[in-house]
């Protein structure tokens, strides 16, 4: 299965040690993300940071779109409905498909929950913007 992603948010924490900045941005993730329910699909990355006086936790938060054969059936249905209105005929010629309509489609429903994630954060107050 072929699972697109796009990141929505990052958020760095800082702190005397590695275990308290680790502990700062969990809380945080499990504040302001994990306990909404309006938050599906959603993928999260902590990334350990050394090269600053202070030991740094950086969260990276990602949109996860994984609905890959409601969207190509999308696509396949726009594709037959096209092709019987302009070419008057049912034979759609699937074999040939290159579905640069249906990545397309992917890439507009993973910014769609991309931004939707980036208000609903804003909502909760999870975010300093």
């Amino acid at each position: 299965m072929i699972k697109y992603s796009q990141e929505f948010f990052k958020k760095s924490f800082t702190a005397g040690d590695m275990k308290a900045a680790y502990l700062s941005a969990v809380k945080w993730y499990s504040t302001n993300v994990l306990s909404k329910a309006e938050f599906i699909n959603v993928h999260v990355q902590f990334i350990k940071e050394d090269k600053e006086e202070f030991p740094t936790i950086t969260i990276r938060l990602f949109a996860v779109q994984d609905g890959e054969q409601d969207v190509m059936a999308q696509h396949c249905q726009c594709c037959r409905e096209m092709h019987h209105n302009f070419f008057i005929n049912e034979d759609t010629h699937c074999n040939r498909c290159s579905a640069l309509g249906f990545q397309n489609r992917l890439e507009q429903k993973v910014n769609i929950k991309k931004n939707w994630y980036r208000e609903l954060l804003r909502k909760y107050g999870g975010t300093d913007e």
